[in-house]
């Protein structure tokens, strides 16, 4: 029995397929295009994806409610436009408004450390917040 036989026989016995993109005498009908199709196919997922995670919103953006001392619940919006809040014509005192912009920007603290460069939308935030309900 020589070499070759010997693993076609293993590999009968295993009955393992071989990949696609293997390039064994055994599978010579067309491994080159499915080789090339799966290529293709990987590079077109990892397109995707790239592009899709570019378009994420960015982490600096985002809305949040925050619950006051005084038990009012508010919802704020942090580097988002104005839409984001519902009701934005609620009257804050300069008292609710600090405590309501501290809260809401905690998440940035967070995420940008103990410094960052200013003005960014880490450390100069706009923050907008609103009455909930």
């Amino acid at each position: 029995m020589s070499l070759e036989t010997g693993i076609q026989n293993y590999k009968d016995s295993q009955n393992m397929p071989l990949l696609p993109w293997s390039n064994s005498d055994d599978q010579d009908n067309g491994s080159t295009m499915k080789s090339q199709s799966f290529l293709l196919a990987l590079f077109a997922v990892t397109a995707f994806w790239t592009a899709e995670s570019q378009a994420a919103q960015p982490d600096y953006a985002y809305s949040t409610t925050v619950r006051l001392s005084d038990g009012k619940t508010l919802s704020c919006a942090v580097n988002e436009p104005l839409t984001a809040v519902r009701d934005t014509g609620t009257t804050l005192t300069r008292r609710e408004t600090t405590e309501a912009d501290v809260l809401a920007t905690q998440r940035l603290r967070l995420i940008s450390g103990p410094s960052s460069e200013y003005p960014s939308p880490y450390t100069a935030p706009n923050v907008t917040c609103g009455a909930v309900g």
